[in-house]
């Protein structure tokens, strides 16, 4: 039987008792040693412990950095890439002849245009009928632009003009209807789906023929827009212009004449920049936070070398372009050392104002291309920050395999000292009962001797009385 399910299992888990019971016991010392030895047990899974907590800050800290750097990196991406700096505008100087929208392969200058002929959509209306959907008792077939539309005789108004929107001939058609004296009438009406005249063809008399549908083309209609480009003549039936001048789309809006003005605008860029530095000073400060001293990376080369990297392509310098166009301080960025020997990125867009205004392409080559800082930042930092084949990335799979480790270090360790403990409370068991054992024997033994001293005493006492 084991201890604690025995009288005496039960006393020794009320100490209180027990001492009252054996005063003479140092329960006091007993308990501590026992402690002691529990606590010493214990001293590796603290370990352990510390370890997977230090471990799991360090991943905090990567994850943060990782966060910053892929931040930057997507900054720098968008800076080294043509549209952000190629950002054209194009306006009028004449509203009501022709609209323009700018793409970014547009060129700056000025584009006169005169539109002498507003286009038109070809219409055609035929005779009224009494019925939109009686039999018209016509048979045969016309064409549209080319395509055939077969006419039954069962065929009405409203099924003629369904067959008409059922294939791609380059028209709509619709009944319309109108009332007088009470009396309705019906008409087919044909329209072009582009600014031209529809070409029709009629051997059967049955789309303009007078005995047929009788359609008519209405005056000034089907006619294609007319215009003229810096000089060159053009037309259009769609309405709209996107080849004529290379990234501009014009879409026309009656006669006259304007001018359309394309102008390239930095606001983009100058954002960008914006972004750029602010994402930078974020890494800064974040990098700073976490290899400072006490901090968890203090004194990791990988942490402390990726500001060491972007800051060595900032600082780099393109003697081949023109003067004044060869880092980015010519643009307005400059590279500054705080007090605590950490850098800080600041943005002139004044600096950057007047080097675009002298010479955007220059501008723009110390961040593009293959050899501009946008484009080598981007590597870089991508290099760091690629969430699969990134340095950070390899860092934090080491990381979690290491928590993995000790977690299963951790686990099993917590078995072996839940075994010693166990073992412990068992052979501090056995100590108290010997104790105990000890204390009643002794407790006994003296109870007896006492006994017998009192025993002996009466029996001298009582002889001296019969003597006398």
């Amino acid at each position: 039987m084991s201890s604690g399910s025995s009288p005496l299992g039960s006393l020794l888990n009320n100490p209180q008792l027990l001492q009252a019971l054996y005063p003479s016991l140092n329960l006091t010392g007993l308990s501590q040693l026992q402690q002691e030895e529990e606590t010493a047990l214990e001293q590796p899974l603290q370990t352990l412990s510390t370890e997977i907590s230090n471990f799991t800050q360090t991943s905090q800290a990567w994850s943060a950095i990782q966060s910053d750097v892929n931040a930057l990196a997507s900054d720098a991406t968008t800076l080294s890439q043509a549209s952000t700096w190629a950002a054209p505008a194009a306006s009028v100087s004449t509203t009501g002849v022709v609209g323009a929208t700018a793409s970014s392969t547009a060129t700056a200058g000025a584009y006169n245009v005169d539109v002498t002929t507003a286009g038109a959509y070809d219409q055609w209306l035929g005779s009224s009928q009494t019925s939109a959907t009686n039999a018209l008792n016509l048979q045969g077939s016309f064409s549209i632009n080319g395509t055939s539309i077969s006419v039954a005789s069962t065929d009405s108004l409203n099924s003629i003009a369904a067959k008409i929107n059922a294939v791609d001939a380059g028209a709509t058609a619709t009944v319309m209807s109108g009332t007088n004296n009470g009396v309705t009438s019906y008409y087919l009406a044909v329209d072009s789906t582009q600014y031209e005249a529809l070409n029709i063809s009629d051997p059967s008399g049955i789309f303009e023929g007078s005995t047929g549908l009788g359609m008519t083309e209405q005056p000034n209609t089907g006619k294609s827009w007319a215009y003229t480009v810096n000089g060159v003549q053009t037309t259009s039936t769609t309405g709209t212009d996107s080849t004529t001048v290379p990234g501009l789309t014009l879409n026309l809006q009656g006669p006259g004449s304007t001018t359309i003005t394309v102008t390239t605008s930095t606001s983009q860029a100058q954002s960008a920049i914006n972004q750029f530095v602010g994402d930078y000073n974020a890494l800064q400060a974040e990098i700073n936070k976490d290899t400072g001293k006490g901090a968890i990376l203090q004194g990791d080369p990988t942490a402390e070398g990726i500001m060491q990297q972007i800051n060595s392509a900032l600082l780099s310098s393109n003697s081949s372009a023109p003067v004044g166009y060869q880092s980015v301080s010519d643009a307005g960025i400059t590279l500054n050392l705080q007090s605590d020997n950490t850098t800080k990125l600041a943005f002139s867009s004044s600096t950057f104002q007047t080097a675009a205004t002298a010479n955007a392409q220059a501008l723009q080559a110390i961040f593009t291309g293959s050899g501009g800082v946008a484009t080598q930042l981007g590597t870089i930092l991508n290099n760091y920050g690629d969430t699969s084949t990134g340095i950070i990335a390899g860092i934090q799979t080491d990381i979690q395999s290491q928590i993995s480790d000790l977690t299963n270090e951790q686990t099993q360790e917590q078995s072996l000292i839940t075994i010693q403990q166990n073992a412990l409370q068992d052979q501090f068991n056995q100590e108290m009962q010997a104790l105990m054992a000890v204390t009643t024997q002794k407790n006994q033994l003296s109870g007896l001797l006492t006994a017998m001293l009192n025993g002996g005493s009466s029996s001298g006492s009582s002889s001296s009385s019969s003597g006398g």
